[in-house]
């Protein structure tokens, strides 16, 4: 349920109008974005691995998580411009949902070591 939920949540907030998106000016770290990228792409990776090792194998749980996490930020970032206006392809983005995705699957691996299914 909470996988499910937590998707549309990310496909929504990936996909919403450039005119909708919060402002981060009155923060000054480089490449904020990037760093949100990667963290919603390591908790999708994460929740989905954890969702996944009750209904699978521990290492196919483990790799389905990540490739779950990357097509989804991979299709996600090649919408944007098809649905919205302002909204653009970015490859960093890319690059920051798969490196999010492989991280939260691997940091599910080392949290649960002794998942053995």
């Amino acid at each position: 349920m909470i996988c499910g939920i937590w998707t549309v949540i990310l496909v929504w907030l990936s996909l919403m109008p450039a005119s909708q998106i919060p402002s981060h000016r009155w923060i000054e770290i480089p490449h904020l974005d990037k760093i949100v990228h990667f963290f919603l792409y390591l908790i999708t990776a994460y929740i989905w691995t954890n969702y996944l090792i009750h209904k699978i194998e521990k290492n196919k749980a483990i790799i389905l998580g990540i490739g779950f996490g990357s097509l989804l930020g991979l299709i996600t970032e090649y919408a944007q411009p098809i649905f919205f206006e302002g909204r653009h392809f970015e490859i960093l983005d890319i690059v920051a949902n798969i490196v999010g995705s492989l991280s939260g699957a691997i940091l599910f691996y080392f949290v649960y070591p002794h998942l053995k299914r």
